[in-house]
């Protein structure tokens, strides 16, 4: 007698960004942890970030932080982004599969307590046409085809557009951070040398009690988003690298770190709000 089969997921958000082919040149590792996850599934990563914040002392971002505090701390209470700029921050991530999209909680042990940032990350077939998009969902062009690699310092100037082309996908991510929403960004997401990459194409925020919606923050002011996420064969971790560069500013904000991840039963299933989609 044949034995039943077992139920496997749809493909996540990266999965279906990618495209077969780039998902497959992932490290093995990294192939685990973007893959959808059954209701029965919870990945569970434990790490430390070497930093994490806003680098106070850097640049322009010196002068110019007692202006961005205060919009960083509104972000910080959204669960956006830390404030604050630390060394040494013990995190966890939970990651879970829902309704086709990724959903991640991140929590940072910080010096003053645990602060968690949330988000929900889902897929799009297109990606953001230039100009003045309100809707993130809506006015989308099709997907570019390839996009130079991002190094270390990629954020530098245009010496980073000779950098080997990677491995892209079909469409992009569409990532929703805070609880609820604050902030919304559509990612190319491509893969080199086995990691993935994303770069941001497009921010939306949603001012709270303000009666719109999604409101586009133009390209000439809007900051660049990088992620990198591979994994470091020496240390037998994953690492995750993350920078917002902003326009003049230059670095605004990030988080660099290793971890060991994963993926454990579900002792209570992922169960959403209705009032605006994000878990509960």
């Amino acid at each position: 007698m044949a034995s039943p089969e077992r139920s496997e997921p749809a493909l996540s958000p990266y999965e279906r960004a990618l495209g077969p082919a780039a998902a497959a040149r992932l490290h093995p590792r990294l192939r685990s942890y973007f893959r959808a996850l059954t209701a029965a599934e919870v990945g569970v990563g434990h790490g430390v970030f070497r930093t994490a914040g806003c680098p106070a002392g850097q640049g322009r971002v010196r002068i110019l932080r007692p202006l961005l505090f205060p919009l960083l701390r509104w972000l910080q209470r959204r669960g956006v982004v830390f404030a604050g700029h630390e060394h040494h921050v013990p995190f966890r991530v939970e990651n879970r599969t829902h309704a086709g999209a990724t959903h991640a909680r991140r929590t940072f042990h910080l010096l003053s307590g645990d602060w968690t940032m949330q988000d929900a990350v889902s897929f799009s077939g297109k990606t953001p046409a230039a100009g003045t998009e309100s809707n993130p969902a809506g006015n989308l062009a099709p997907a570019p085809a390839a996009e130079a690699a991002p190094g270390p310092a990629a954020h530098a100037g245009p010496a980073a557009h000779a950098r080997p082309a990677g491995h892209t996908g079909p469409g992009v991510l569409i990532d929703e951070l805070g609880e609820p929403g604050m902030l919304r960004a559509a990612f190319h997401a491509f893969e080199h040398g086995g990691a993935l990459h994303l770069r941001s194409l497009a921010l939306w925020v949603r001012p709270l009690r303000s009666g719109r919606g999604w409101i586009h923050i133009p390209q000439l002011i809007a900051p660049v988003v990088r992620l990198r996420e591979e994994f470091a064969e020496a240390a037998d971790r994953q690492r995750v690298t993350l920078t917002v560069d902003a326009p003049v500013v230059g670095r605004i904000y990030g988080y660099e770190g290793t971890f060991e991840y994963e993926i454990r039963s579900e002792a209570h299933p992922l169960h959403t709000d209705a009032s605006h989609g994000c878990p509960s």
